[in-house]
């Protein structure tokens, strides 16, 4: 009798102390929780797990914070054991199981994993928030939409909101845009999302007579360069930068060879953060136009535009060469170099690319390349005054005194300039003091 009292008084003390060590772990599972200690949380689990291995509550809680923390395969097989445990299917392991496949890059499997979630708790947010994310990844909008808007039914997430204005001016909901407009506006007012998409929102507004005319006309005559760079350069004022960037990658689908369309393109991209790509696709650095949306100017594409058209209806080397100058002028050097060489390639003694390349070359260090195109220049204009600057200031730089004193003399002699005359005089100066 006394054996047995002796055995049930140490299961009683034996299952005192597991009890307490639970209660201990518990609580100090609390306060890894309520401190978000993700590693805290995963040993102390793993330790309660030791005594009571199929607890599915620290198996969930174990799994969230391995996941949290990209442990994968670890969060994998918890997530196993916990389907062990579980009879039915559960929203919230099948939401983990496709993040997980994601990670993979199974992103069909991941999609399977999350919609299964979603249908099984419709309200149960994060598979429907990774669903959209997925959509937006793949630039399906129509999905995307489907699950943003299933989600402003659950939450007033700012982005949410704003991304749904957006998508609904893509297809031109006008009402339900002002919708979520409206929604953000009331319940984020302060928030910076709220900030960026007002003004857009209030430009798309003002603009709504000039987008609906276009689309109208863009109906009737959807290959019309001209109308889809136009609505595209809207969109691209407006910050819209994907609206912008489909119609202007469709204008060079029609059109490959225009650098109206080519150098539209690349200031849309290079204005989304995109100029590698745009160098990438389209040969030409547009990095310049990555620093607080830079633009060439509205007057820079009409002129290209309009040279353009009278080259392809009938080439000549004064209108290539104004495309040459124009790209100069753009700081873009080497296209310059290349369309100024095709205005010589038509008309060799094409004066202002005679004197455009003379420039290009001097900026290069070629001054033996560009004095020779000077001097050509000056036998067809004996009178071009900046070629005789020019040609002085390089004569200038490699010593050639008198010949830059004689250059600049008849400059002065056509056209009196102060600046001219004080390098005529430092020539004078300098031919003095060679001579003593």
């Amino acid at each position: 009798m006394s054996l047995f009292i002796k055995l049930i008084t140490a299961l009683l003390l034996l299952f005192s102390a597991l009890y307490g060590l639970s209660a201990d772990s518990q609580t100090e599972l609390l306060r890894a929780e309520s401190k978000k200690d993700t590693h805290a949380i995963i040993e102390i689990s793993k330790r309660i797990l030791k005594n009571d291995p199929a607890n599915p509550t620290i198996l969930r809680k174990l799994s969230k914070a391995q996941l949290s923390l990209g442990l994968y395969k670890q969060c994998h097989h918890t997530l196993l054991r916990l389907n062990e445990i579980l009879k039915d299917e559960d929203a919230e392991v099948l939401n983990m199981q496709g993040t997980i496949e994601s990670h993979h890059l199974n992103a069909e499997e991941a999609k399977r994993l999350w919609v299964k979630s979603s249908i099984l708790d419709p309200n149960y947010i994060l598979p429907i928030s990774n669903l959209a994310k997925y959509y937006e990844l793949i630039e399906d909008d129509e999905n995307q939409y489907k699950y943003l808007k299933r989600l402003s039914e659950l939450r007033d997430d700012p982005k949410d909101l704003a991304q749904l204005g957006r998508l609904s001016f893509a297809v031109r909901d006008w009402n339900s845009m002002q919708k979520y407009t409206v929604r953000l506006r009331k319940a984020h007012p302060s928030d910076g999302i709220t900030k960026n998409w007002n003004p857009i929102y209030d430009k798309i507004n003002n603009s709504r007579e000039v987008i609906e005319n276009l689309d109208a006309s863009l109906l009737k005559d959807p290959k019309n360069i001209d109308l889809i760079i136009e609505r595209a350069s809207i969109f691209n004022r407006f910050g819209l930068d994907k609206l912008a960037i489909i119609d202007a990658s469709k204008a060079y689908e029609l059109d490959s060879i225009s650098l109206f369309v080519k150098y539209n393109l690349g200031v849309i991209l290079a204005n989304s953060g995109q100029a590698l790509k745009a160098k990438e696709k389209l040969g030409i650095n547009f990095n310049k136009y990555s620093y607080k949306r830079r633009h060439p100017g509205v007057k820079f594409f009409q002129e290209l535009r309009r040279l353009e058209k009278r080259i392809r209806a009938d080439e000549s080397a004064d209108d290539v060469q104004q495309i040459a100058n124009l790209l100069h002028n753009e700081g873009q050097i080497e296209l310059a170099y290349l369309e100024v060489n095709r205005a010589l390639s038509i008309n060799s003694k094409c004066k202002p690319a005679l004197y455009l390349k003379a420039k290009i070359l001097e900026r290069r260090n070629k001054t033996k390349a560009s004095k020779e195109l000077l001097k050509k220049l000056l036998v067809l204009e004996p009178n071009h005054l900046e070629a005789l600057e020019t040609l002085g200031r390089i004569q200038m730089s490699v010593g050639d005194f008198e010949e830059a004193s004689q250059n600049f003399k008849v400059f002065l002699k056509i056209k009196y300039d102060k600046r001219i005359n004080d390098l005529y005089r430092s020539c004078f100066e300098s031919l003095q003091k060679a001579s003593l």
